[in-house]
């Protein structure tokens, strides 16, 4: 072969590569999806995306599949109102769970395209509690996992076709806190996280149901609350504060001086300039100081979640922490500082927070979208 062939084939190659490497860059294109488009109504309860990738939405009128391009409204059985599905769930053979305001489930197979208010995981050893669901999982051994807010947590095993009942027994304290579960999720481990009423996260060994580890959170002004608390869990670096389930696409680098961004494979990383000197011990204060510098940047949250969520990062501080991270915020931006006093004056009405506050300009406000269900004090520190 010649030396010119072999540089035309070589040259063909290298365009191939590039036209693969230049299709994978991020080409986002937003487009409104409405009942123009075949979807019910426009006003969107749920959205849920199945292992085969289908995206079910639930609306005021009903439940709709997205194929890709336009919506297929499901109309399921005669005379099956599937009106009111507030949350979707999908089991280890692809049956999806539709919750209702009504506190019911009925269950649909996308097979068929049929609704049904029977399923097998009735007919096995032990009763079943339709009414409370508050959520499903499958763990890596292809069992199922089911919460209930009343009744405590299920298990089914797929390889013994046992179905067996956990619930909080007052002489064993490595039974689960309460029978009354908000929210689940599997961890990296494959164990089972659950968070109860009081608002605190449980740990559950998978194979054994007992709980592995606590962590107790006993937020007096979250507490009344019931149906309140949802567990998002994600591994990644960033998400491992719990503010997203979204893989981040960029990185943040804490340095004394700024410096122009750079790109690194798929991550752009952002070189951001940090006024206090960077200590070891206080890395995890500035990793929660730099969420709330950030805080409209969060990915694929509501500021409220992200509100709770930085609410419990925070309580679990200590006293010297809450002191050291009051006088690190303040070489930060006046959002930062304002986020922060609102969030430990919701932790405690007794901080004191007068030098957070007094750093603040009182004719600039911040829009953040935080309620003040969740910051009683938000607008004390121009928080909209």
């Amino acid at each position: 072969m010649g030396l010119f062939k072999k540089s035309i084939i070589a040259l063909l190659w290298t365009l191939v590569f590039l036209a693969i490497a230049w299709s994978k860059q991020d080409n986002y294109d937003f487009r409104l999806l409405d009942t123009s488009r075949g979807l019910s109504d426009n006003q969107i309860l749920y959205i849920f995306e199945d292992s085969r990738g289908n995206i079910w939405v639930s609306t005021l009128s009903g439940l709709n599949c997205f194929y890709g391009y336009n919506f297929l409204e499901i109309r399921g059985n005669q005379n099956f109102n599937n009106l009111g599905i507030d949350r979707i769930y999908e089991d280890n053979k692809g049956i999806l769970w539709s919750h209702f305001y009504n506190n019911n489930c009925t269950f649909f197979d996308p097979k068929t395209e049929q609704f049904s208010f029977d399923h097998e995981i009735f007919h096995k050893n032990i009763p079943f509690n339709n009414s409370g669901i508050s959520g499903l999982v499958v763990d890596n051994d292809s069992d199922l996992w089911i919460s209930n807010n009343t009744s405590g947590l299920y298990k089914y095993s797929s390889s013994t076709d046992i179905l067996t009942l956990f619930e909080h027994d007052a002489n064993n304290p490595a039974t689960i806190e309460s029978n009354h579960i908000h929210s689940m999720g599997v961890n990296k481990n494959g164990n089972i996280l659950i968070i109860n009423d009081y608002g605190n996260i449980e740990e559950i060994d998978k194979n054994t149901g007992l709980v592995l580890n606590r962590y107790c959170l006993n937020y007096a002004n979250l507490k009344t609350r019931r149906n309140y608390y949802y567990l998002f869990v994600d591994d990644t670096e960033f998400n491992d504060l719990g503010l997203t389930t979204q893989v981040p696409a960029f990185l943040r680098i804490a340095t004394r001086r700024e410096k122009k961004a750079i790109t690194r494979g798929i991550y752009r990383i952002s070189l951001v300039k940090q006024e206090n000197t960077i200590a070891k011990e206080n890395i995890p204060l500035f990793q929660l100081l730099d969420c709330l510098r950030f805080f409209k940047e969060i990915p694929d949250t509501m500021p409220d979640n992200a509100s709770i969520r930085l609410l419990i990062l925070f309580k679990s501080l200590t006293p010297i922490q809450i002191a050291t991270v009051k006088k690190l915020a303040l070489k930060y931006n006046p959002a930062t500082i304002a986020l922060l006093g609102a969030i430990l004056e919701a932790i405690n009405a007794d901080e004191d927070t007068s030098a957070l506050f007094n750093a603040l300009n009182p004719m600039t406000t911040y829009n953040m979208g935080i309620s003040s269900e969740i910051l009683p004090t938000r607008r004390k520190w121009y928080i909209r």
